[in-house]
C-alpha cells in the first residue's frame, strides 16, 4: 500500500509474504535477485494487486520462471498481464 514507491531493490531477499508490493500502483522497477518464493504459493498471492499500466521490469532468480508446472510464478503472470514488462530471471 505504498502509491508512491516507484522502485524496490531488495539484493538479498529471499521470500516476500502475500501482497507485499499490494496498491503500489508507481511501480516501475522490482530487483528481488535472490528471491525463491514471491508470496506463499506458486499461484498469484496479489503480490503486485492492483498495479497496472505501467512499464516494470522485474528482475527475479531464475527458479521463479519454471515453479509452477514449468510456468512462471503466477504472480510474475499477473504482473505481465496487466503491464508491459520486462522479466530478467537470474
Amino acid at each position: 500500500d505504498c502509491p508512491l514507491l516507484t522502485t524496490a531493490i531488495f539484493p538479498i531477499c529471499t521470500s516476500t509474504s502475500d501482497s507485499t508490493f499490494k496498491n503500489s500502483t508507481a511501480l516501475t522497477t522490482v530487483t528481488l535477485p535472490l528471491c525463491a518464493d514471491l508470496g506463499s504459493t506458486t499461484g498469484d498471492d496479489g503480490v503486485f494487486f492492483n498495479i497496472s499500466g505501467n512499464t516494470i521490469t522485474l528482475t527475479i532468480a531464475a527458479s521463479r520462471a519454471t515453479c509452477n508446472g514449468g510456468n512462471p510464478d503466477g504472480d510474475i503472470v499477473a504482473l505481465a498481464a496487466n503491464n508491459t514488462a520486462t522479466i530478467i530471471y537470474v
